[in-house]
């Protein structure tokens, strides 16, 4: 059976709880590690980030699940944008 990874992602709601962030998009993921190494993101403002610095997991699902099948809602393929270029 092939599969593709299902990135995880913890993203700090502001008001002490936390909310599960869904992606398939490798492309945002290195973004948003981009965006926490150039410190353009943090434990504040940012998605997968806690007070150790950027985190997610990956599961592998099968190549044919999608966000309606599993449940889920994914996160927009341009999340990482709204942290700017570093200048």
């Amino acid at each position: 059976m092939n599969t593709r990874p299902l990135y995880l992602l913890i993203q700090n709601c502001g008001d002490g709880s936390s909310y599960p962030r869904f992606t398939f998009n490798t492309e945002l993921i290195a973004k948003l590690q981009l965006a926490a190494d150039e410190d353009r993101m943090d434990y504040e403002n940012g998605i997968g980030m806690d007070g150790d610095g950027f985190h997610y997991e990956t599961l592998n699902v099968p190549e044919g699940c999608n966000a309606e099948s599993l449940g889920i809602s994914l996160l927009d393929d341009d999340a990482a944008d709204g942290f700017g270029e570093k200048g």
